[in-house]
């Protein structure tokens, strides 16, 4: 089953239809790369489909799959994608929301902050080169683990001051009434924004400030509550 083989922290490469039939596909690889399902975040996805629609190929794009193969496809299609993998995997980029090889256009334009890329652990050229030593690998995996949670933490806190940016004019034009529904969406953003914040904290330097997001999350908690 595909859940078996996402959790199996031992799966070398994933080949998977995007119309499977057990669920949504996209919505299971956005697990594994949050970290949420599954063993290894870095476990290389490709999936496969013969219906290429924009909505799909978004939703693909958007889960964190490393590539595309539109079916029909021949031998040679599959090796120069899969040998693409091995030799030249893309780098990772994290966001609030998403984790995934990076591909954002090089157009040379440099707006706002920069948010930079990381090399990722390539369990499967490194088992094809004779260089998989389970310890070794291990300790890959565990460091860039590390480097994602303090990225996730990094972009966390650029969209806490941005929520509150927001929210705070937003209850000040309300007076007392009821709150515009963006305004209440980005309160509930902000509760699961701080609450996982503080479960990232922990075990990580940054641990003491933990008390920080709990009342964080009480104060949006209360907010989202009175309306």
């Amino acid at each position: 089953q595909v859940s078996d083989a996402v959790t199996a922290a031992r799966t070398d490469l994933l080949l998977i239809s995007a119309e499977f039939s057990d669920g949504d596909v996209c919505k299971l690889i956005h697990s594994m790369r949050q970290g949420d399902v599954g063993g290894n975040l870095f476990m290389p996805v490709m999936m496969m489909t013969d219906k290429p629609t924009k909505n799909l190929v978004g939703k693909i794009v958007n889960s964190g799959a490393d590539d595309l193969l539109i079916q029909p496809f021949s031998t040679t299609q599959f090796l120069d994608k899969l040998n693409a993998l091995i030799d030249d995997r893309k780098p990772y980029v994290v966001t609030t929301d998403y984790i995934g090889p990076d591909r954002r256009k090089k157009d040379g334009r440099n707006e706002g902050k920069q948010i930079p890329t990381l090399e990722v652990p390539n369990l499967l050229s490194a088992k094809l080169r004779g260089d998989g030593d389970v310890l070794k690998m291990d300790n890959l995996v565990r460091k860039a683990l590390q480097e994602i949670n303090l990225q996730r933490l990094d972009r966390y806190g650029d969209q806490l001051i941005w929520l509150i940016d927001r929210i705070i004019p937003g209850i000040e034009r309300a007076a007392g009434e009821e709150l515009e529904p963006e305004i209440e969406g980005f309160i509930k953003r902000l509760v699961d924004v701080a609450e996982d914040t503080g479960r990232r904290l922990i075990g990580t330097k940054y641990a003491h400030v933990n008390y920080l997001c709990e009342s964080l999350v009480g104060v949006a908690y209360n907010l989202d509550a009175d309306g």
